[in-house]
């Protein structure tokens, strides 16, 4: 049986923090900035996966829609803000998947920027023109295959991989040029009226570079979900947790400016049994890029975002 599933929602991409230094030496690339990675069509999270691989031949369809405040600004040393590369950015993410054999999944992913604004500025003598709209972000191919359990289960299985092709633009901070790969790991599960999700995965990004002295490149990222079913499992609510850390070099791992992480509040309704809405919302964090953290409140970046 096909089913098409309308989404539509609010998510969060991460804040990063970057210091201001001297005058532009260089002009330079940006990179993709995003932190949001919608899950496949047909799951009942934003991020997380509820691993609905029933059926042979069925069908999802919709759209996800995500904007963020501030992603992408410049502070100097004492915490003010210089610039603000990226102001605004709004995404939508229209796209499908096809089950086959109660099983397997392929699936697409096509990010767009409907909307962004900023201006230039300087990092350290390399120079970031400001982005513009519209934009596109790079497409996303997924497999995946169930390997324990079925939905509904208390705990279900599978593992895949994602390949982002680059057709995004690095100078409006969608894309970061070249091709990005990631293997995971995906699980999750329904205990009565309690359901959640997982999710690891290591991200291969062919960049080498540094911002302020932060490294760019490859990444371990990590998520999860818990919630609950109410109006006979048509309604899940809970809160989602993702984020990411970086492997290049011993300085990237678990570097706490290296180290993002965003949470968001969703929910979403099926009804007609085949249709489904939802929303959500909530902040990211990230640490100044000097190593210290505001004592007494959030850091400068850590704002609310729908």
């Amino acid at each position: 049986m096909s089913r098409a599933y309308g989404v539509a929602g609010a998510a969060l991409a991460v804040a990063s923090i970057l210091s201001f230094s001297g005058s532009a030496r260089a002009q330079t690339q940006g990179f993709a900035l995003s932190r949001f990675e919608p899950a496949e069509r047909g799951s009942e999270w934003f991020v997380l996966d509820s691993l609905d691989l029933r059926g042979h031949l069925r069908w999802n369809a919709g759209i996800v829609m995500d904007g963020a405040y501030r992603p992408l600004a410049i502070f100097d040393a004492d915490g003010e803000l210089r610039t603000e590369l990226v102001r605004h950015q709004v995404f939508v993410h229209p796209g499908a998947s096809l089950v086959l054999w109660d099983r397997v999944r392929f699936a697409l992913s096509v990010p767009v920027v409907v909307y962004q604004d900023g201006e230039g500025g300087s990092i350290n003598g390399v120079a970031y023109a400001a982005p513009e709209t519209p934009a596109f972000g790079d497409i996303r191919l997924g497999g995946d295959v169930r390997l324990l359990g079925e939905h509904g289960d208390p705990a279900t299985l599978a593992a895949g991989i994602a390949f982002h092709l680059p057709t995004g633009s690095a100078n409006d901070f969608t894309s970061d040029g070249s091709l990005r790969v990631e293997p995971h790991v995906l699980a999750a599960g329904d205990i009565a009226a309690f359901t959640w999700g997982a999710k690891l995965g290591l991200e291969y990004r062919g960049l080498d570079e540094r911002v302020d002295g932060t490294p760019l490149g490859s990444e371990v990222g990590f998520a999860a979900a818990a919630g609950v079913r109410l109006a006979e499992g048509r309604l899940v609510i809970g809160p989602e947790i993702f984020g990411g850390t970086g492997v290049n070099g011993a300085d990237a791992f678990l570097n706490m400016q290296n180290t993002p992480l965003d949470a968001l509040l969703g929910a979403h309704w099926t009804f007609a049994d085949e249709w489904r809405v939802g929303g959500g919302a909530g902040a990211g964090r990230r640490w100044r890029a000097h190593g210290e953290r505001r004592r007494g409140r959030r850091p400068p970046m850590s704002r609310p975002r729908t």
